[in-house]
């Protein structure tokens, strides 16, 4: 499978239409969710078509609703640089006003979610583009150990392409916005270089615990294929820690917001 968070470049010809781009975005993951549930690739039911509307859509209309009202505003808080006042506010309201604007942000879920089912066909091993264009299941390196497919070059080469992709168009993006951030400037060194330790620590501890829950249900490793599937093991449950680290967060957060005094 391509990476889970390269997903999301495959929705960005979309950004620009009345579709919900948040709602894109999470769609084009939906798919990948139930990994970070069970702790491992786990995902056959949810890659299909009637996946997309019985598993990706409420589970992505419920990532979406969760990110909204509880992740956010936190996010927000803890970004190296304030947002601009212009088009990139993370604190605007996502309100649904009618059934048309629900409709919409559905629609929009399913979208981003038929383009990972697309992205997946041509580079999961058995996907199902491979019954009509058997050439990508050719072996290109046998390492001996190993038999490497053109299917999984291609997972690779487009999981960094996809990353590379969106961290490109949302520096272009935002460069292309006006207005300055809200206090004009953006953290003082001492705040901005807090922010980056912050975020380094939290993905190190998603990263330890990932390998060491990996390594516990893997070990003992016998052959390659075990260790690559440790691997795979390791980078979901080095997710699913990341998300919980994230939701904690942001729970204390609006539950110190509002004991906050107002001023």
């Amino acid at each position: 499978m391509p990476f889970t968070f390269s997903h999301p470049a495959a929705v960005v010809p979309f950004a620009k239409t009345r579709l919900s781009l948040s709602a894109l975005v999470v769609g084009s993951m939906s798919p990948d969710f139930i990994y970070f549930v069970y702790l491992k690739p786990n995902g056959e039911s949810t890659h299909t078509l009637s996946g997309i509307f019985l598993y990706c859509l409420p589970a992505g209309l419920l990532v979406l609703f969760i990110y909204h009202l509880l992740v956010k505003m936190p996010l927000q808080s803890i970004l190296p640089c304030r947002a601009p006042q212009h088009g990139f506010d993370l604190s605007r309201p996502f309100t649904l006003q009618s059934m048309g604007r629900l409709a919409l942000v559905a629609f929009s879920v399913v979208i981003g979610a038929f383009t990972h089912l697309a992205w997946d066909a041509f580079t999961h091993e058995d996907g199902w583009v491979l019954k009509f264009l058997p050439f990508l299941n050719v072996t290109v390196f046998d390492l001996g150990f190993d038999k490497v497919p053109l299917t999984r070059i291609l997972h690779h080469f487009s999981s960094v392409a996809g990353a590379l992709g969106l961290i490109a168009w949302t520096r272009k993006w935002a460069a292309g916005l006006p207005g300055k951030s809200r206090s004009g400037q953006n953290d003082p060194e001492p705040l901005f270089g807090a922010k980056i330790r912050t975020a380094m620590l939290w993905v190190s501890v998603s990263v330890a615990a990932g390998l060491l829950y990996a390594w516990t249900q893997a070990h003992p490793i016998q052959n390659y294929d075990e260790f690559r599937q440790m691997m795979v093991q390791a980078l979901v449950a080095t997710g699913s820690t990341f998300f919980s680290i994230t939701l904690l967060y942001c729970i204390f957060w609006h539950m110190a917001k509002r004991r906050a005094p107002s001023r």
